[in-house]
């Protein structure tokens, strides 16, 4: 059969019509200017064409490149047609296109959605309103602009809907940073502030009958931060006097507020991620109310603040928490704005549960700035303070906390954990554990027992202050830090701010709750 019939400079001079360049081959004008190429062929029996692109994008020899690897497949016994659309799927595949990653994710949380979501209630706000525009848009090249064009049409009619949109999507770039994909995780964020606020007011949802109530409180069965929330609230209002308290507390955040009051004269700033809703507001607005510098804070949309719960017995505390939707769990996702905040301070304090809760790519995000700060005469502090739950395995907590220490100035474990978790024998072990890694100033907290402690070359005890009348320990640990950290910040005696640190845990486990007024404890160091 007679091949390469045609010439590329032939081709241009053809007019409309069929034209044949052999074995199958067409070029078929709809006008001298546009056409498209056509390779005739019978598959399995049946007489089949097949496009392989429109002329002139696609060249002759590029065509007839084309036409032999679909000649090829078909001697193999493959169905070319069939195989071309493989190829196609599989590059749609590969590009990681925003409805591919939308159902993913989608999949991912149906087993935290009621009825496993099939209600559809989750999914429909991406379906109808992010989809249609985006969803064939690679997720790694969705940008704000894109966003905001997208829901621009719906952010002030369907104020809510719009939300509710902007929110999921934000979710499902959440997951594809955690399939390794690059994604600008603050697009939603830049997009909400290119929105601005929805002109439409919302209407309120009309009060609930209290003969209501116990159907309502029984619907809440998600297990989400917002229903416990809510159960709280309910338990609060109508339950008895004095049953719940509502308060605010972190262990770093502790930490601060007992720095922020001994230390009245230092300015102590806050860094951390809330969200924009009213519990969020008032937690921002209690540390407003201490003093603390909160400008660093920064908000994203539509996220909400941890959940916990402290459990008393004889003085010993026990917690639940609910951390998985909190905002907080993002406050490493912006490099630049973590950069910021470092370089305004000469200390940086931090634990093992601030590492606890970030992602892999937002912890590395941390470390690295902390490096960077150290590296320019920044002092690092980190309480290791072990929480199993919140990792996903022993190995990667335990590479995760000694890794952070090795970033460190200043580590400030507790033997109970560092025993449990490392198989310390004794304080001393746990402290020459972090001395070989070059940690130069270490204390070894040990509940009522003396605490052993290293700086520099320097090792000894202090002794406790035992204190029978313990209410509540629940602060124990971040008010003795907050000690040991002033006398580094005024560069004074490192033992005497250990002393310190003992002498407000003292004073603090005698009365409940997190943050315990110290105005009337003598601070000396």
């Amino acid at each position: 059969m007679a091949k390469n019939k045609l010439s590329a400079r032939g081709v241009i001079a053809l007019e409309a019509g069929k034209h044949c360049d052999g074995a199958g081959l067409w070029l078929v004008k709809a006008d001298p200017n546009s056409g498209k190429w056509v390779l005739r062929l019978t598959v399995f029996g049946k007489r089949r064409e097949m496009g392989l692109g429109r002329w002139p994008d696609v060249g002759l020899a590029e065509a007839r490149e084309t036409a032999d690897a679909a000649r090829r497949e078909l001697r193999e016994g493959r169905d070319p047609i069939r195989e071309g659309q493989k190829r196609r799927v599989e590059a749609q595949r590969n590009l990681h296109l925003f409805r591919d990653i939308a159902r993913d994710a989608f999949e991912a949380r149906k087993s935290e959605l009621r009825g496993g979501g099939k209600a559809g209630r989750w999914f429909s706000p991406l379906e109808l309103h992010v989809i249609p525009k985006l969803g064939h848009v690679p997720v790694a090249e969705i940008t704000q602009i894109d966003l905001r064009d997208c829901l621009a049409p719906i952010w002030h009619e369907k104020a809510e809907t719009a939300r509710k949109a902007l929110t999921r999507t934000s979710i499902c770039l959440e997951h594809a940073a955690a399939l390794g994909i690059d994604v600008d995780l603050q697009a939603p964020r830049k997009a909400r502030a290119l929105l601005g606020k929805p002109r439409k007011a919302t209407t309120n949802i009309p009060s609930l009958a209290w003969s209501e109530v116990p159907e309502f409180y029984k619907s809440l069965d998600e297990g989400t931060v917002t229903h416990l929330a809510l159960k709280l609230l309910i338990l609060t209002g109508v339950g008895g006097p004095g049953e719940f308290k509502i308060g605010y507390a972190g262990d770093t955040f502790n930490t601060a507020w007992y720095l922020a009051k001994i230390l009245p004269n230092t300015e102590v700033a806050y860094f951390t991620t809330v969200g924009d809703d009213k519990l969020s507001r008032e937690t921002r607005a209690f540390i407003d109310r201490t003093g603390i510098d909160t400008s660093h804070i920064c908000e994203i949309p539509d996220g909400t603040v941890g959940l916990y719960m402290i459990h008393l017995s004889n003085g010993e505390r026990s917690f639940s928490y609910w951390r998985n939707s909190s905002a907080a769990r993002r406050l490493a996702d912006d490099p630049d704005a973590l950069d910021r905040a470092i370089e305004k301070a000469d200390l940086i304090y931090y634990s093992g549960i601030t590492l606890g809760i970030l992602g892999p790519q937002s912890r590395e995000n941390l470390l690295g700035a902390l490096q960077k700060g150290r590296d320019v005469g920044k002092t690092v502090a980190f309480d290791t303070n072990i929480r199993p739950k919140l990792w996903s395995s022993t190995e990667e907590m335990k590479r995760s906390i000694m890794r952070a220490a090795e970033l460190s100035d200043i580590v400030l474990p507790s033997f109970d954990d560092e025993s449990a978790w490392f198989n310390d024998d004794c304080p001393t072990a746990t402290l020459e554990r972090y001395a070989r890694h070059g940690v130069e100033r270490i204390v070894v907290k040990n509940g009522e027992h003396s605490v052993v402690y290293q700086d520099g070359n320097i090792r000894g005890e202090v002794p406790a202050k035992p204190e029978t009348s313990a209410i509540d320990t629940t602060a124990a640990g971040d008010s003795f830090n907050a000690g040991v950290l002033l006398s580094v910040l005024e560069k004074s005696d490192f033992r005497a701010g250990i002393s310190l640190g003992c002498q407000l845990a003292s004073y603090v486990i005698q009365a409940k709750g997190a943050l315990v007024p110290v105005d009337a404890l003598r601070v000396t160091a």
